[in-house]
């Protein structure tokens, strides 16, 4: 039966930019279902007029065919069809994923709520009796096409989120793992690095031991030899000069030649003990600073107090030996830089760690200047880190101008 008036059928005899229209929405293909010839005219006469293409189907299941062909960007669907009704219609193209995203608008003569209500439960988006009229048609047409738009809009914005955060995430994912191959190979090089310095520090101390026992056992010993003969030579020919004058004269030179030899005999000792004190290795790290720490006293001037408990048990030879070459390398800074008039050495031992403080009341330094791109840390102080960083430790050197130094050192027992 035919419901459309005569406004509608005016719509049908109008051709598309006629006088008086509005501006064209963007054009889209609607697809039409309807068992009424005249109302498929005048809805594709409605539809033509802004632009639209208007598909057109008479029965329920050749509507479901073109659904599924041509891909709507919306359907207009009667309630009343010669095969299946248009809730049941609505209800498969909502359940195939084609089809599903598509907005139906139901077109009816049924205007009760309970129609309404059951054709929104099928999925429909709107609803228009009939008879209909063109401008109520071509509105509601354009909301929904236009929401429609809007959705897909979303929908493809939404996409290109996930694609951006799927890219993002692999993106994350391999810094991730290019953060945690990167962290493996320092921390492998760390440990070679590690390894490497102890090595040094134990080839070091090796040469330094070699290199003692060679003064102590041959130059030493040498010396002791060369002291004894310069004494008989000295006896043997002031006995044999009979001239008072050249005996004095020789006396005089005899002496001066042994007083040469003990004070390099001296000089080879403190070498020697310099270069593998025997301190260390019979009574331990605390005695050896002690012994060191009046030794530099005797020579600086500068006032050192040595204090703190005795490791027991002792720290491994390693440890020892570390510790107090950097406290030898503190004190020599406190000698060349600090100005001071007294340095304290202490000793702090916990179950895990050794603790090493080198303080001195000297003028002190702004450590900043240090990390100035046009200085760079002193030699000394380079090599303390290193020796204690070779060890698992840690060192690191507090000062500011007028206020002194300190050193502090911390190694694993």
């Amino acid at each position: 039966m035919d419901y459309s008036s005569d406004e509608h059928q005016n719509a049908a005899q109008s051709s598309p930019g006629a006088p008086g229209t509005q501006e064209q929405p963007e054009p889209a293909c609607v697809l039409v279902i309807d068992d009424q010839p005249t109302n498929l005219d005048v809805l594709r006469a409605i539809l033509s007029r802004v632009g639209h293409e208007a598909i057109l189907a008479e029965t329920g299941e050749a509507g479901l065919l073109l659904a599924q062909e041509r891909a709507p960007d919306l359907i207009l669907l009667d309630v009343v069809l010669p095969d299946i009704d248009g809730y049941e219609v609505c209800a498969r193209l909502k359940a195939d994923a084609r089809t599903a995203d598509i907005p139906v608008i139901f077109i009816s003569v049924l205007e009760e709520v309970e129609d309404k209500i059951r054709a929104f439960t099928a999925g429909g988006v709107d609803y228009v009796p009939k008879p209909f009229s063109t401008r109520e048609v071509q509105a509601r047409v354009g909301v929904h096409l236009a929401l429609r738009r809007a959705q897909e809009g979303i929908r493809r914005h939404n996409e290109q989120l996930e694609r951006e955060v799927a890219r993002r995430r692999r993106v994350e994912e391999m810094l991730r793992q290019l953060t945690q191959t990167l962290e493996a190979q320092v921390l492998l090089r760390t440990r070679e690095l590690r390894a490497l310095n102890v090595r040094l520090t134990e080839v070091e101390e090796e040469e330094r031991r070699r290199l003692a026992a060679i003064l102590h056992d041959h130059v030493g010993q040498n010396l002791t030899a060369l002291d004894v003969n310069l004494r008989i030579l000295c006896a043997q020919m002031l006995a044999a000069v009979d001239d008072p004058a050249t005996a004095d004269q020789l006396s005089t030179r005899l002496d001066d030649s042994l007083d040469l030899v003990k004070q390099v005999n001296q000089e080879i000792r403190e070498v020697t003990y310099d270069l593998r004190p025997p301190t260390l290795e019979r009574y331990g790290l605390l005695e050896a600073l002690r012994w060191y720490g009046e030794a530099f006293a005797a020579r600086t001037r500068v006032a050192v107090t040595v204090q703190g408990p005795e490791a027991m048990p002792r720290l491994s030879p390693l440890s020892e030996i570390t510790l107090f070459r950097i406290a030898q390398e503190a004190l020599t800074n406190v000698a060349r830089h600090a100005q001071a008039g007294r340095a304290t050495v202490t000793l702090e031992m916990t179950v895990d760690t050794a603790r090493l403080v080198v303080a001195d009341d000297g003028v002190g330094f702004d450590p900043a200047t240090l990390e100035k791109a046009d200085q760079r840390p002193s030699w000394g102080l380079q090599l303390m880190v290193e020796r204690a960083e070779a060890m698992g430790g840690t060192c690191r050197v507090e000062s500011s101008p007028g206020e002194g130094t300190q050193v502090f050192v911390e190694v694993k027992r």
